[in-house]
């Protein structure tokens, strides 16, 4: 989970975030005037006073308990720190008791702006390392701008910890980039969500916020609203970026209120929303998305994926391109329908025609993969299954798109696909000019179109699709 930044000021909060990742293993990379550590290296700093504002600590094979005692000692004598990462790395262990000595050592961290933390898959982080997090995150109120934490699969999280990381965060109401990464903590769900979203009310400053619940259980649309209401305050959000794939506990309810909070902040430059595998979700919340989506005239990125949401039809994927045709600000635009297998060839037609509006588009990537009817279907039904049709109809709308650069198109496994339509479909491509990279993936259709192009592109390629 990540967001790509500028650097910031320090002396408001109207200043950008100081750093952020393009990678969750490099976060703050090391320069010049930087300190990388690790737990062979470590003990050269034991007494030595260390005048560097960017550290970074990787984690070493096995228990890190004493590198971290180490570690410890030197923080306290880095008056001047600003930028910090420790990263467990992915085979190393942090475990509560070596956090500990971290967590003491960042209360004299007076000047530390930006934070990062990633324990990933750590089985011995439990909710007391979490609650020593909170309250060393007491201490930085004053000076911290970006904290991102990641704790993925680290199994023995629960809400509890949750609620104490979150009364941490609720002292720093100047934090304007936060990423927390909670994906497989099964033992995480509403009270958790609750807990984060009541430090989130106090963040005016906050322009970036990434959430990820990925596969939790306990996560339903209690929850899901809470936040959804909570997100009404966060008037000077730019970057929203939602993870909750995989939970069986999201319905309607809980989309919906996400996409009414959404539709108030006219702020955003960036959505990010992941529903892969909402069993539960139907055509009615992507209809309130669609209707959010109208009212953010200043968006230049949407990334979303329904995959596996089995209840998604035609009349649903109408409404979401009807909401986006009017984003005349946006640059790049990602959308996933992987596996909606009750989506036709009238969607790709109504959806290419909502698209055909979009002046300003430069990078389009849509994947309609295994959405038609599988080849059981197609034999009881062939006439609901003419994705020739559609694909047609989708490239003729797609030539009006003449600031388009890069064009990314899935409809693998699609039995029914010939051909035919790939050389209508090809015949739309001509006239962008300004494409420059092209990516279509036909695999697994009928025997003579199971192909895939990838490359640079000029309209005087559309004969050798």
């Amino acid at each position: 989970m990540s967001f790509e930044t500028k650097a910031m000021k320090t002396d408001d909060c109207t200043a950008e975030p100081v750093i952020t990742p393009s990678n969750k293993r490099k976060i703050f990379p090391i320069r010049k005037q930087g300190t990388h550590l690790n737990p062979q290296s470590i003990s050269q700093y034991r007494a030595k006073r260390i005048q560097a504002k960017n550290w970074s600590f990787s984690g070493g094979q096995g228990d890190n308990k004493e590198a971290l005692k180490i570690l410890s000692v030197a923080l306290k004598s880095g008056k001047r720190i600003q930028k910090l990462e420790i990263d467990s790395g992915v085979s190393y262990d942090i475990s509560d008791e070596g956090f500990c000595y971290i967590g003491k050592s960042l209360k004299g961290l007076r000047s530390l702006s930006a934070f990062s933390l990633d324990l990933t898959s750590n089985e011995n982080f439990t909710d007391i390392g979490l609650s020593s997090l909170g309250r060393a995150l007491k201490s930085l109120s004053s000076s911290l701008r970006s904290f991102h934490l990641d704790v993925e699969r680290c199994t023995m999280i629960s809400d509890e910890g949750i609620k104490k990381l979150s009364q941490g965060l609720r002292r720093s109401p100047g934090l304007q980039d936060i990423q927390l990464n909670f994906k497989d903590c099964e033992g995480a769900g509403d009270q958790g969500m609750e807990s984060i979203c009541e430090s989130l009310e106090e963040m005016i400053c906050l322009k970036t916020l990434a959430l990820n619940f990925e596969g939790h259980h306990e996560l339903s649309d209690k929850g899901v609203k809470i936040l959804g209401e909570t997100f009404n305050t966060l008037t000077s959000l730019q970057r929203i970026k939602l993870n909750i794939s995989s939970c069986p506990g999201i319905y309607d309810e809980g989309v919906e209120s996400i996409a009414q909070g959404i539709k108030g902040l006219t702020s955003l430059r960036d959505v990010d929303l992941s529903l892969q595998g909402c069993l539960g979700v139907t055509n009615t919340p992507v209809k309130h998305l669609g209707q959010a989506f109208k009212t953010l005239i200043s968006v230049e990125k949407i990334t979303l994926d329904f995959t596996y949401c089995d209840e998604l039809t035609d009349t649903g994927i109408k409404n979401l391109g009807q909401g986006l045709k009017h984003l005349h600000s946006l640059k790049t635009l990602d959308i996933q329908f992987d596996v909606c297998q009750q989506i036709t060839e009238k969607s790709m037609k109504c959806f290419g025609g909502c698209l055909s509006g979009l002046k300003s588009v430069k990078t389009m990537k849509i994947n309609w993969s295994e959405c038609a009817p599988n080849e059981r279907n197609y034999r009881q039904w062939p006439d609901k299954c003419r994705v020739d049709i559609g694909l047609k109809d989708f490239g003729h709308h797609l030539k009006k798109l003449t600031t388009l650069r890069e064009l990314d198109l899935g409809f693998a496994c699609c039995p029914q696909l010939t051909d035919k339509g790939m050389h209508d479909f090809s015949q739309g491509l001509k006239d962008l000019v300004s494409l420059q990279s092209l990516s279509l993936d036909f695999q697994g259709g009928k025997k003579n179109c199971s192909r895939r192009y990838e490359g640079s592109w000029s309209g005087s390629q559309c004969s050798n699709l």
